[in-house]
Protein backbone atom coordinates (compact mmCIF):
# COMPACT_ATOMS: atom_id res chain seq x y z
CA UNK A 1 0.00 0.00 0.00
CA UNK A 2 1.26 3.43 -1.05
CA UNK A 3 1.29 6.24 1.76
CA UNK A 4 0.25 9.75 0.43
CA UNK A 5 2.85 12.32 1.21
CA UNK A 6 2.22 13.88 4.54
CA UNK A 7 1.18 10.59 6.00
CA UNK A 8 3.46 8.42 8.04
CA UNK A 9 2.66 4.75 9.53
CA UNK A 10 2.15 4.53 13.06
CA UNK A 11 4.35 2.06 13.41
CA UNK A 12 7.37 3.29 10.94
CA UNK A 13 10.96 3.09 13.16
CA UNK A 14 12.74 6.28 14.00
CA UNK A 15 14.73 7.69 11.11
CA UNK A 16 18.48 6.23 11.94
CA UNK A 17 16.63 3.40 11.85
CA UNK A 18 15.36 3.52 8.42
CA UNK A 19 18.80 5.73 6.96
CA UNK A 20 20.56 2.54 7.79
CA UNK A 21 19.08 -0.07 6.67
CA UNK A 22 18.68 1.73 3.00
CA UNK A 23 22.02 3.16 3.16
CA UNK A 24 23.80 -0.17 3.96
CA UNK A 25 25.76 1.40 7.19
CA UNK A 26 25.54 2.79 10.56
CA UNK A 27 26.37 6.67 11.59
CA UNK A 28 30.03 6.81 12.56
CA UNK A 29 28.94 9.34 15.60
CA UNK A 30 25.67 9.79 17.15
CA UNK A 31 24.69 12.18 20.56
CA UNK A 32 22.50 9.15 21.94
CA UNK A 33 24.90 8.49 24.70
CA UNK A 34 25.36 12.37 25.18
CA UNK A 35 21.98 12.80 27.46
CA UNK A 36 20.36 15.27 24.86
CA UNK A 37 17.37 15.80 25.18
CA UNK A 38 14.31 14.96 22.29
CA UNK A 39 16.95 15.70 19.30
CA UNK A 40 19.32 12.97 17.36
CA UNK A 41 22.37 14.49 15.64
CA UNK A 42 24.13 11.42 13.37
CA UNK A 43 27.46 11.56 11.66
CA UNK A 44 27.27 9.51 8.32
CA UNK A 45 30.61 8.35 6.17
CA UNK A 46 30.28 5.81 3.94
CA UNK A 47 29.61 4.59 0.39
CA UNK A 48 26.11 4.44 -1.25
CA UNK A 49 25.45 5.89 -5.01
CA UNK A 50 21.74 5.83 -4.20
CA UNK A 51 19.46 6.12 -0.91
CA UNK A 52 15.86 6.53 -0.57
CA UNK A 53 14.90 8.03 1.66
CA UNK A 54 11.43 6.78 3.05
CA UNK A 55 8.95 9.20 4.97
CA UNK A 56 9.96 9.86 8.47
CA UNK A 57 8.05 10.37 11.61
CA UNK A 58 10.48 12.93 12.66
CA UNK A 59 11.59 16.44 10.88
CA UNK A 60 15.06 15.94 9.06
CA UNK A 61 17.52 17.72 8.94
CA UNK A 62 20.77 17.09 6.25
CA UNK A 63 23.71 18.99 6.40
CA UNK A 64 26.19 18.42 3.87
CA UNK A 65 29.60 18.33 4.91
CA UNK A 66 31.72 16.37 2.32
CA UNK A 67 32.62 17.36 -1.18
CA UNK A 68 30.75 15.20 -3.21
CA UNK A 69 27.82 16.53 -5.05
CA UNK A 70 24.12 15.23 -4.42
CA UNK A 71 21.03 15.17 -6.20
CA UNK A 72 17.50 14.59 -5.21
CA UNK A 73 14.07 13.52 -6.63
CA UNK A 74 10.84 13.84 -5.35
CA UNK A 75 7.22 13.15 -6.92
CA UNK A 76 9.32 11.46 -9.77
CA UNK A 77 10.92 14.80 -10.78
CA UNK A 78 14.74 15.20 -9.67
CA UNK A 79 15.13 18.90 -8.37
CA UNK A 80 16.74 21.09 -11.02
CA UNK A 81 20.07 21.41 -8.69
CA UNK A 82 22.69 19.58 -6.30
CA UNK A 83 23.62 19.72 -3.38
CA UNK A 84 27.21 20.22 -2.43
CA UNK A 85 29.03 21.17 0.61
CA UNK A 86 27.39 23.25 3.75
CA UNK A 87 23.80 23.43 1.96
CA UNK A 88 21.18 22.17 4.53
CA UNK A 89 18.06 19.66 3.08
CA UNK A 90 15.04 20.39 5.38
CA UNK A 91 12.83 17.04 5.16
CA UNK A 92 9.13 17.46 7.06
CA UNK A 93 8.02 14.38 8.08
CA UNK A 94 6.17 12.34 5.45
CA UNK A 95 8.00 13.38 2.84
CA UNK A 96 9.60 11.08 0.38
CA UNK A 97 12.78 11.86 -0.87
CA UNK A 98 15.98 9.67 -3.64
CA UNK A 99 19.00 10.68 -3.29
CA UNK A 100 22.08 10.09 -5.77
CA UNK A 101 24.90 10.63 -4.41
CA UNK A 102 28.02 11.33 -6.78
CA UNK A 103 30.74 9.60 -4.90
CA UNK A 104 30.78 8.86 -0.86
CA UNK A 105 28.02 9.94 1.87
CA UNK A 106 29.65 12.70 4.01
CA UNK A 107 27.23 14.55 6.31
CA UNK A 108 25.30 15.22 9.27
CA UNK A 109 21.31 14.42 10.12
CA UNK A 110 19.65 16.00 13.24
CA UNK A 111 16.33 14.56 13.63
CA UNK A 112 13.41 16.93 15.85
CA UNK A 113 10.23 15.10 16.67
CA UNK A 114 7.50 16.35 17.10
CA UNK A 115 6.91 16.33 21.00
CA UNK A 116 10.28 18.64 21.18
CA UNK A 117 7.93 21.52 19.69
CA UNK A 118 5.49 20.88 22.20
CA UNK A 119 4.84 24.81 23.99
CA UNK A 120 7.87 26.05 22.07
CA UNK A 121 4.93 29.35 21.02
CA UNK A 122 1.87 29.96 22.97
CA UNK A 123 1.69 26.12 24.22
CA UNK A 124 0.65 24.68 20.72
CA UNK A 125 0.67 21.71 19.85
CA UNK A 126 4.13 20.42 18.72
CA UNK A 127 2.69 18.49 15.97
CA UNK A 128 0.43 21.57 14.60
CA UNK A 129 3.94 23.79 14.87
CA UNK A 130 5.87 21.02 12.98
CA UNK A 131 3.69 20.56 10.11
CA UNK A 132 3.82 24.48 9.67
CA UNK A 133 7.93 23.49 8.68
CA UNK A 134 8.32 23.69 4.61
CA UNK A 135 10.70 21.32 2.12
CA UNK A 136 13.79 23.13 1.45
CA UNK A 137 16.35 21.24 -0.41
CA UNK A 138 20.29 22.61 -0.41
CA UNK A 139 19.38 25.27 0.95
CA UNK A 140 22.19 28.19 1.89
CA UNK A 141 21.23 29.22 5.35
CA UNK A 142 23.58 30.91 7.36
CA UNK A 143 21.96 30.41 10.40
CA UNK A 144 20.86 27.06 9.99
CA UNK A 145 24.80 25.98 9.02
CA UNK A 146 26.48 27.83 12.03
CA UNK A 147 23.93 26.11 14.46
CA UNK A 148 24.31 22.54 12.91
CA UNK A 149 28.04 23.34 12.68
CA UNK A 150 27.99 24.17 16.75
CA UNK A 151 25.87 20.71 17.41
CA UNK A 152 28.82 19.06 15.61
CA UNK A 153 31.43 20.35 17.21
CA UNK A 154 29.74 19.83 20.67
CA UNK A 155 29.21 16.24 19.63
CA UNK A 156 32.85 15.73 18.92
CA UNK A 157 34.30 17.36 21.95
CA UNK A 158 31.65 17.32 24.37
CA UNK A 159 31.75 19.74 27.10
CA UNK A 160 30.52 19.30 30.42
CA UNK A 161 26.92 21.80 29.88
CA UNK A 162 26.43 20.11 26.41
CA UNK A 163 23.01 18.74 27.26
CA UNK A 164 21.82 22.90 27.64
CA UNK A 165 23.84 23.76 25.22
CA UNK A 166 22.51 21.38 22.82
CA UNK A 167 18.76 22.49 23.58
CA UNK A 168 19.57 25.82 23.08
CA UNK A 169 20.81 25.28 19.62
CA UNK A 170 18.14 23.04 18.82
CA UNK A 171 15.15 25.59 20.24
CA UNK A 172 17.22 28.30 17.78
CA UNK A 173 16.85 26.13 15.31
CA UNK A 174 13.17 25.34 15.11
CA UNK A 175 12.12 28.85 15.78
CA UNK A 176 14.10 29.97 12.61
CA UNK A 177 12.11 27.18 10.78
CA UNK A 178 9.13 28.46 11.62
CA UNK A 179 10.40 32.20 11.10
CA UNK A 180 11.34 31.08 7.27
CA UNK A 181 7.80 29.30 6.97
CA UNK A 182 5.78 32.80 8.16
CA UNK A 183 7.68 34.05 4.63
CA UNK A 184 10.62 35.89 6.44
CA UNK A 185 13.60 35.03 5.23
CA UNK A 186 16.71 37.08 3.98
CA UNK A 187 17.68 38.06 0.98
CA UNK A 188 20.61 35.29 -0.72
CA UNK A 189 24.00 36.08 -1.24
CA UNK A 190 24.70 36.44 -5.36
CA UNK A 191 26.60 33.43 -6.51
CA UNK A 192 29.84 33.59 -8.42
CA UNK A 193 29.83 32.74 -12.09
CA UNK A 194 30.77 29.23 -12.71
CA UNK A 195 33.90 29.70 -15.14
CA UNK A 196 34.74 32.89 -12.02
CA UNK A 197 34.17 30.15 -9.54
CA UNK A 198 36.43 26.99 -11.45
CA UNK A 199 38.98 29.68 -11.24
CA UNK A 200 38.79 30.66 -8.06
CA UNK A 201 38.73 26.88 -6.63
CA UNK A 202 41.88 25.99 -9.03
CA UNK A 203 43.84 28.57 -6.70
CA UNK A 204 42.69 27.17 -3.56
CA UNK A 205 43.55 23.33 -4.74
CA UNK A 206 47.10 24.92 -5.92
CA UNK A 207 47.64 26.92 -2.37
CA UNK A 208 46.61 23.21 -0.21
CA UNK A 209 50.83 23.28 0.37
CA UNK A 210 51.29 27.17 0.32
CA UNK A 211 47.79 28.11 1.10
CA UNK A 212 46.78 31.15 -0.28
CA UNK A 213 45.65 34.97 0.58
CA UNK A 214 42.04 35.64 0.75
CA UNK A 215 43.23 39.41 -0.98
CA UNK A 216 44.40 37.22 -3.65
CA UNK A 217 41.69 35.43 -4.58
CA UNK A 218 39.32 38.23 -4.41
CA UNK A 219 41.40 40.36 -7.20
CA UNK A 220 41.29 36.49 -9.07
CA UNK A 221 37.00 36.65 -9.25
CA UNK A 222 37.03 40.64 -9.82
CA UNK A 223 35.08 41.34 -6.23
CA UNK A 224 36.49 43.08 -3.00
CA UNK A 225 36.78 41.18 0.05
CA UNK A 226 34.14 40.95 1.52
CA UNK A 227 31.56 40.63 -1.38
CA UNK A 228 34.14 37.77 -3.01
CA UNK A 229 33.50 35.86 0.36
CA UNK A 230 29.51 36.25 0.45
CA UNK A 231 29.49 34.91 -2.99
CA UNK A 232 32.06 32.14 -2.28
CA UNK A 233 29.68 31.09 0.55
CA UNK A 234 26.67 31.43 -1.64
CA UNK A 235 28.12 29.09 -4.33
CA UNK A 236 30.47 26.28 -2.03
CA UNK A 237 28.22 26.84 1.17
CA UNK A 238 31.23 27.56 3.19
CA UNK A 239 34.26 29.86 3.53
CA UNK A 240 37.53 30.22 1.48
CA UNK A 241 39.52 29.19 4.64
CA UNK A 242 36.62 26.36 5.77
CA UNK A 243 37.20 24.77 1.47
CA UNK A 244 41.26 24.97 1.52
CA UNK A 245 40.98 23.94 5.11
CA UNK A 246 38.76 20.57 3.89
CA UNK A 247 40.81 19.84 1.04
CA UNK A 248 44.05 19.63 3.34
CA UNK A 249 41.75 17.09 5.78
CA UNK A 250 40.54 15.21 2.63
CA UNK A 251 44.54 14.80 1.53
CA UNK A 252 45.03 13.75 4.73
CA UNK A 253 43.17 10.97 4.72
CA UNK A 254 44.18 9.81 1.22
CA UNK A 255 47.43 9.55 2.52
CA UNK A 256 47.00 8.03 5.98
CA UNK A 257 44.57 5.30 3.90
CA UNK A 258 47.46 4.68 1.78
CA UNK A 259 50.86 5.81 3.54
CA UNK A 260 52.60 4.83 6.68
CA UNK A 261 54.36 8.30 6.05
CA UNK A 262 55.27 10.18 9.28
CA UNK A 263 52.54 12.27 10.90
CA UNK A 264 54.55 15.39 10.77
CA UNK A 265 55.52 14.63 7.20
CA UNK A 266 51.79 14.78 6.30
CA UNK A 267 51.15 17.62 8.13
CA UNK A 268 53.81 19.74 6.43
CA UNK A 269 53.35 18.69 2.62
CA UNK A 270 49.32 19.91 3.12
CA UNK A 271 50.37 22.83 4.36
CA UNK A 272 49.96 22.54 7.99
CA UNK A 273 52.30 24.87 10.42
CA UNK A 274 53.20 21.54 12.38
CA UNK A 275 52.21 18.56 13.29
CA UNK A 276 50.45 19.31 16.44
CA UNK A 277 48.23 21.85 14.04
CA UNK A 278 47.90 18.61 11.95
CA UNK A 279 46.60 16.95 14.41
CA UNK A 280 44.14 19.67 16.41
CA UNK A 281 43.00 20.62 12.87
CA UNK A 282 41.99 17.14 11.19
CA UNK A 283 40.50 15.89 14.96
CA UNK A 284 38.22 19.10 15.01
CA UNK A 285 36.96 18.19 11.22
CA UNK A 286 36.64 14.45 11.91
CA UNK A 287 36.07 13.75 15.54
CA UNK A 288 38.94 11.51 16.04
CA UNK A 289 43.34 11.82 15.97
CA UNK A 290 45.14 11.25 12.47
CA UNK A 291 46.99 8.15 14.09
CA UNK A 292 43.53 6.47 15.27
CA UNK A 293 41.93 7.43 11.53
CA UNK A 294 45.41 5.42 10.12
CA UNK A 295 44.52 2.89 12.39
CA UNK A 296 40.67 2.57 11.30
CA UNK A 297 41.35 2.60 7.58
CA UNK A 298 44.26 0.46 7.48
Amino acid sequence: MIQPEGTVPALLPDATTLLTREAGFAPCLSSDRQGWKDIRLCKWEGSSPSVWYPPFRELILIFQSGPDRMRARRDGRWLDHASVRGRITVVPPGTPLDWQVDGRIDSWTLQIPARSFDGLLDDAPGERLMQRVRFDFASDDPLLRSSLDALGRELQQPHGFGRQYAAAIADTIKLHLLRRASGVVEPPARRLPRAVLDRVLERIAGGIEGGVTLDELARLSGHGRSQFTAAFRASMGCSPLQHLRQLRIDGAKQRLARSRAPLVEIALALGFASQAHFSACFRQAVGMTPSRYRQSVQ
